[in-house]
């Protein structure tokens, strides 16, 4: 168990657990739930294969599982980069996903709170993330907790559709 904490109130437990190959076929579900909430484009085979090749391979980055007492409730993805701006190792919060019955909860902030003590443990200067700007809710989670918007914008070249070789 990577994070283990107990919050006041009617809070649970929330244990963070670093997926592993066999756990597949419970992240697969809650990552097309995911990206179809916000209309993302979403090939569950190219999806299955990334996947299995992070589940893989620990040094690309880790998948955790989010867990409420017995009850799997979300997954989160964490993946390490060189940034110069940030003078080191900087985690990518690459997504975050809480189940919509488990939201409101807290189960956010205590993923939050175990991203940083992981990213912290493992010397690295900065945690980014990206929120959907229709995601206001996420937004206000993510700035509660200290996030602040950048002045610029991300842009994405797909490489490998049709028409982006040259």
């Amino acid at each position: 168990m990577l994070y283990d904490r107990r919050k006041q109130g009617n809070m649970l437990k929330l244990q963070v657990q670093q997926a592993t190959p066999g756990d597949l076929g419970a992240v697969l579900p809650m990552m097309t739930t995911f990206y179809g909430g916000f209309g993302h484009a979403f090939d569950p085979a190219r999806t299955e294969a990334a996947l299995v090749t992070l589940l893989a391979d620990p040094t690309l980055g880790v998948v955790w599982l989010l867990i409420e007492g017995q009850e799997l409730v979300g997954y989160l993805v964490v993946i390490p980069f060189l940034s110069l701006e940030y003078g080191g190792i900087t985690a990518l919060l690459d997504e975050l996903y809480v189940a919509e019955a488990a939201r409101g909860r807290g189960i956010g902030v205590q993923a939050l709170a175990a991203v940083e003590s992981y990213a912290r443990a493992a010397g690295m200067r900065a945690v980014m993330l990206e929120v959907d700007h229709s995601n206001q809710s996420a937004r206000r989670l993510y700035e509660r907790n200290g996030y602040r918007a950048v002045e610029r914008d991300v842009l994405v070249r797909q490489l490998d559709e049709p028409g982006a070789e040259a």
